[in-house]
């Protein structure tokens, strides 16, 4: 297949004998479409999930709030018993 698209050509990836691709940042995909299919995001992170991942990491939950910040569903501006209230009720459910 890659012989056949004539990919080194075109953009300069190429195999190795192991099939490895080079540049080795290089990604490729064959993507067949369905009419059927589902597709779906995942969700925001909440408060119960962040305090339940630093516990079992032992890492401090300032630190795993930095690191999740991107997926976070409630922003942690301040420290953890300063939650806002929807953030706070779905961590004492927990």
């Amino acid at each position: 297949m890659w012989s056949l698209l004539g990919i080194e050509q075109a953009i300069g990836m190429e195999l190795t004998e192991s099939m490895a691709m080079l540049p080795a940042a290089a990604v490729s995909a064959v993507v067949f479409a369905n009419p059927c299919a589902q597709y779906f995001a995942v969700g925001k992170i909440t408060a119960d999930q962040v305090s339940d991942y630093a516990t079992r990491k032992d890492v401090p939950l300032e630190k795993v709030q930095k690191w999740l910040e991107p997926m976070l569903k409630c922003a942690f501006a301040a420290p953890a018993q300063f939650l806002p209230a929807s953030c706070v009720s779905s961590a004492r459910a927990a």
